[in-house]
């Protein structure tokens, strides 16, 4: 999936096992963003990988 956040372009895939996120190279500043209580800055051109956890029943 791609979306356009306050100026940024952001590529997002989405697996059972994680998430991967990618902000595009440009000159705008870094974004902030929070992910299972915490809070992340991506800049331009950086790639954060999330592993999603399952809960046990």
């Amino acid at each position: 999936m791609r979306i356009k956040y306050r100026g940024n372009w952001f590529d997002i895939a989405v697996t059972p096992e994680s998430m991967i996120i990618t902000c595009d190279q440009c000159e705008l500043e870094a974004t902030k963003f929070s992910f299972q209580d915490k809070i992340y800055q991506l800049k331009p051109g950086e790639t954060l990988t999330f592993y999603l956890h399952r809960k046990s029943i």
